[in-house]
């Protein structure tokens, strides 16, 4: 009886599995392949952006994970890249994908080689001031990389960088603002001849222009306390716009009359003539900017 058992049991393993005992295990039909061909390289102190990762075969969606990356950069469970390196160097960093099948999920793995250049812009923010409709002039200088740099531009937006200035692919920026801004925030991006990219925050504040507000002064008689009205002794000269308190002066101002460092005309004439007089107005910015305007004041004996 036993050894009819043994011989049925043979007789069915023959069948099922021919080659005289020989197992031959069949591939998967229906692998989980990465795609993704390749990863990006990066730059410090840049936000690191690469394609998703994308696979093929298996279940849907893929659960991703990553090992090795340069520090600073991360990945999410769908496989978007994000953070920032902090490190510069050449790294290899290995993914893997898990399919979504519950029962024996399918996995694939794949190593890539990601650089981080010490690429950067090295210019500080904030840029200095500009002025409407005053030439505004001033360079980017970037840092490490392939020490070949071949674009640079800027993020905009209806208002900033303030129009009128333009960004040359050298890195030079130039023009004259056409509208004021206060504190105007925008990115300013670099690449190097590899194709990396450096990316840094910077803000301009744009005055509105100076200009001297006071539209005339009066004339005076000599060794007479100069009355620029009928109810003042003096007169105090006001202008808009530039920034913080302006600084006046003033030449070719009849002799005896005086000019203070706040705007304020006072004294007395001490010659008779009539005297055209230059006030200039400086405001506490830097660069400083100035507004100048030129006056007629008749002295009589």
């Amino acid at each position: 009886m036993k050894a009819l058992s043994t011989a049925l049991l043979l007789l069915f393993l023959s069948i099922l599995l021919p080659g005289c005992g020989n197992f031959e295990w069949l591939p998967d039909s229906n692998p989980v392949i990465i795609s993704t061909a390749s990863l990006s390289d990066g730059a410090i102190d840049t936000p690191y952006t690469s394609t998703a990762m994308a696979a093929t075969g298996g279940t849907g969606p893929y659960t991703w994970t990553l090992s090795g990356a340069p520090p600073g950069v991360t990945m999410s469970s769908s496989g978007a890249f994000g953070g920032t390196p902090t490190q510069a160097g050449i790294f290899t960093v290995s993914i893997t994908a898990k399919d979504a099948s519950t029962s024996n999920p399918r996995t694939a793995s794949k190593s890539y080689i990601i650089t981080i250049r010490s690429l950067g812009i090295a210019t500080t923010s904030p840029l200095l001031p500009a002025i409407v409709q005053g030439q505004y002039t001033t360079s980017f200088r970037a840092t490490g990389g392939s020490l070949l740099y071949t674009n640079w531009s800027t993020s905009k937006t209806a208002t900033c960088p303030p129009p009128g200035l333009t960004l040359s692919k050298s890195g030079k920026w130039s023009g004259a603002p056409t509208t004021a801004a206060s504190a105007c925030s925008f990115d300013v991006s670099v690449w190097d001849s590899a194709n990396v990219q450096a990316t840094k925050n910077f803000s301009i504040t744009v005055l509105p222009t100076l200009t001297i507000t006071t539209t005339g002064l009066a004339d005076g008689k000599i060794n007479t306390l100069y009355v620029a009205s009928t109810t003042l002794t003096s007169k105090q000269m006001t202008a808009t716009g530039g920034s913080g308190t302006y600084t006046w002066s003033w030449t070719g101002a009849p002799d005896g009359l005086t000019l203070s460092t706040k705007g304020l005309i006072d004294g007395s004439p001490t010659a008779a003539n009539t005297f055209s007089t230059t006030i200039t107005a400086t405001d506490a910015s830097w660069p400083q900017f100035s507004d100048i305007r030129t006056y007629s004041i008749t002295i009589t004996p």
